[in-house]
């Protein structure tokens, strides 16, 4: 009697350990597709991929992630914006869905992706004839996130501001803090880069800090 208890209590370890597997959703299929550098001005793709593969459900009670929101935080910005979109996954509308975007201010950005839990219901025999075989009911209880890195590069054109000037740097694409290269005169100190042709030390910089897509940058001297 006792081994047979053990062997029921196995079983029903076993039963249950399956029904989980079964009704249990995947979030490590959830995923955000978007490019990992992207040009400020450039239009780009940011996609929500859930893991209900399918406009219908296999069974009745199966669980699944479906793709909700997405939201973009700056990490490091010259312009700080942020954006946002609501993707509105409703009953079997979609499952892969996507935003046009476009980010004016160079920097690097967090691309937060929410997932929402939906379960699968089918209709009873009566409603399949007009409704379909069942709908996709959202928990708005049970989310998921992921997140994604993407960097917003800024292009630097550069003025020598004086003559006899030697390795000027060229006009190209810069991630946010990336370093310049440092320029060289006769008879001066190059003390930095600064966005007009005469600031304060305090506007100095040798680092790329531009705010918008295109940023000129003027090189700073000092008399030896």
């Amino acid at each position: 009697m006792k081994k047979l208890s053990k062997i029921m209590v196995i079983v029903l370890v076993i039963t249950s350990l399956s029904i989980t597997s079964v009704f249990a959703a995947s979030s490590s299929y959830n995923e955000i597709v978007a490019p990992t550098t992207v040009k400020a001005g450039q239009v780009f793709y940011v996609e929500l991929i859930g893991d209900e593969y399918f406009t219908t459900g296999e069974y009745n009670g199966q669980i699944a992630y479906s793709p909700d929101y997405w939201k973009m935080s700056p990490v490091s910005s010259g312009g700080y914006k942020s954006y946002s979109d609501y993707f509105f996954m409703y009953s079997d509308s979609g499952i892969t869905l996507y935003s046009k975007v476009k980010v004016d201010a160079p920097g690097k950005y967090k691309i937060t992706g929410t997932f929402n839990e939906v379960k699968w219901e089918e209709y009873d025999s009566d409603m399949k004839e007009y409704l379909g075989e069942g709908t996709w009911n959202i928990n708005y209880n049970m989310e998921y996130t992921k997140t994604k890195t993407i960097e917003v590069l800024g292009q630097a054109k550069f003025k020598a501001n004086g003559t006899n000037v030697k390795n000027l740097p060229k006009t190209a694409w810069f991630k946010y803090g990336q370093k310049f290269k440092t320029p060289t005169r006769k008879g001066y100190k190059f003390i930095g880069w600064a966005t007009k042709k005469k600031v304060s030390s305090y506007y100095l910089t040798k680092k790329f800090n531009g705010e918008k897509r295109v940023t000129t940058y003027y090189a700073q001297w000092r008399k030896k």
